[in-house]
């Protein structure tokens, strides 16, 4: 009596559920059927884009000072790790739970909250430095890495939402572009302007202003996301988009985030010591250690959003993933065993292909993760990606710290430390083998260019619509014989 005969129609949405499905429908579909709100999207990610600068350059400003912090506030190597071990331990919580809140009350309110928590720690830094207090600087740099990474995990999710297929690519390599150029400024800002001032007050003064201007980017961005898309959130979009299928991708997505988190443990890791490493073994200044660490996020400007579209076209992104994780560890040990020498120019060579290779992961990884992840816990996926990355960080500086400090008599305490880089690059190469091999026997949902898999889905579908129109035709004659 209660039994709705279901029309070819909704029996066809109810079959396409594949992983490809996930990928291909446009991520930022209305429900409702309004598209008009999409013309605003390049200005909601110019918006992004400026929010997210301060994101990715407050927990950069300390790591070019390495020397000059630990004489003004008169503190060890190890001391120093603790530093960027403690901004980096509440995260360990703070992302999972702000992609949780992202997908559940929205994106919106989460990324005001963390812009706020990026000035407040900025503040606090500035203080910190004003007043010589050890105490006070752990706590501010620890308030705005939470803000920042809170930031990362919801920018995201609102990008995916905003960009489908194609565009999701193109949007995230134009944020990485712009933002890594804003690092790369601050590599070489910052270390001039205490070289020039002799305070360190005043490259935190900068970071503190760059945290204002992108909380007022955020707060726009706020009030247009909020016009734009009042009615429309992950959770509405979410059952026209096959997301049952998380638990097939599961594993594959497990294997993303093991190879993201170990990639990024060593070269955070080596970015770590890399001012002290570069001039105490290479005999280079302060501020031309602060340029060539510059390097890597001078190529990521340059060449992001070029490597994102050659992979997009090229496809079979686990390859390439595997593939540049493989270059960085070898170049990190050509690194590591080239001799001390006053004149390290010869340095710049592998560190130039490691950083090129760095890109390249990069370009494989993030769109990975926004085509492998439901839409319902996009922000859950962000969230424990870097909740993972954050865990192991805050751990293995400290571990860092200790190793340098202890063989600092017999190698500088470069030798062992760079051994630990290169333990955790090998075990990111290994992963990313795993991506590959899972991708290729299983899903291939990153194995395959999207206009190919686009091609195939459309096929399935009037497959499948002419299948369900035949069944139809026969339950309905069956229904006349009886």
């Amino acid at each position: 009596f209660f039994f709705k005969q279901k029309t070819a129609y909704e029996i066809s949405l109810g079959l396409v559920g594949s992983e490809m499905c996930i990928r291909d429908r446009s991520r930022s579909e209305d429900p409702k059927g309004n598209q008009d709100w999409r013309k605003y999207r390049f200005i909601a990610l110019a918006l992004a884009i400026g929010g997210g600068i301060s994101a990715n350059t407050a927990t950069i400003v300390p790591i070019p000072l390495m020397k000059d912090i630990e004489d003004k506030f008169n503190i060890s190597v190890a001391e120093y790790t603790l530093l960027i071990s403690m901004s980096a331990l509440p995260n360990i919580f703070f992302p999972a739970f702000a992609g949780i809140m992202a997908d559940k009350i929205g994106r919106r309110y989460v990324l005001i909250a963390a812009l706020g928590f990026l000035m407040l720690g900025n503040i606090l830094s500035w203080i910190a430095c004003m007043k010589t207090s050890f105490v006070t600087l752990v706590f501010g740099d620890a308030l705005f890495c939470i803000g920042g990474q809170c930031y990362l995990v919801v920018i995201g999710t609102l990008e995916a939402f905003w960009f489908k297929n194609k565009e999701t690519s193109v949007a995230l390599a134009l944020d990485s572009s712009v933002n890594f150029l804003a690092v790369a400024v601050v590599y070489w800002t910052v270390p001039h302007l205490f070289e020039v001032t002799n305070s360190l007050a005043w490259p935190f003064f900068l970071s503190m202003m760059i945290a204002g201007f992108s909380l007022v980017c955020g707060v726009f961005l706020f009030f247009l996301d909020k016009k734009a898309v009042p009615d429309v959130t992950l959770e509405d979009t979410a059952p026209a988009l096959g997301c049952g299928t998380v638990k097939s991708l599961g594993k594959g997505v497990v294997f993303l985030i093991g190879a993201f988190c170990t990639r990024s443990l060593g070269t955070n890791l080596f970015e770590f010591i890399s001012s002290g490493f570069f001039q105490d073994r290479f005999g280079f200044t302060e501020e031309e250690a602060g340029r060539i660490i510059s390097i890597p996020y001078i190529s990521f400007f340059l060449l992001t959003t070029l490597v994102g579209y050659l992979l997009y076209r090229l496809g079979n992104k686990p390859i390439f993933l595997t593939l540049a994780a493989i270059a960085m560890m070898v170049f990190m040990t050509i690194i590591t065993f080239l001799p001390d020498s006053d004149n390290g120019v010869l340095v710049l060579v592998p560190y130039a292909f490691y950083s090129i290779s760095n890109v390249i992961f990069s370009a494989s990884f993030w769109p990975s993760i926004a085509y492998s992840a439901p839409d319902n816990i996009l922000g859950l996926a962000y969230g424990l990606l870097i909740t993972a990355t954050n865990g192991m960080v805050a751990l293995c500086a400290i571990i860092e710290g200790f190793i340098h400090d202890g063989t600092i008599a017999t190698d500088k305490g470069y030798g062992w430390t760079q051994a630990f880089v290169i333990f955790w690059l090998v075990v990111s190469a290994m992963f990313s083998m795993m991506v590959a091999r899972f991708d290729m026997s299983h899903t291939k949902i990153l194995h395959t260019p999207e206009y190919v898999v686009k091609k195939n889905l459309e096929e399935k579908e009037r497959k499948e619509e002419i299948e369900n129109h035949r069944i139809n035709q026969l339950f309905y004659l069956q229904l006349q014989f009886k």
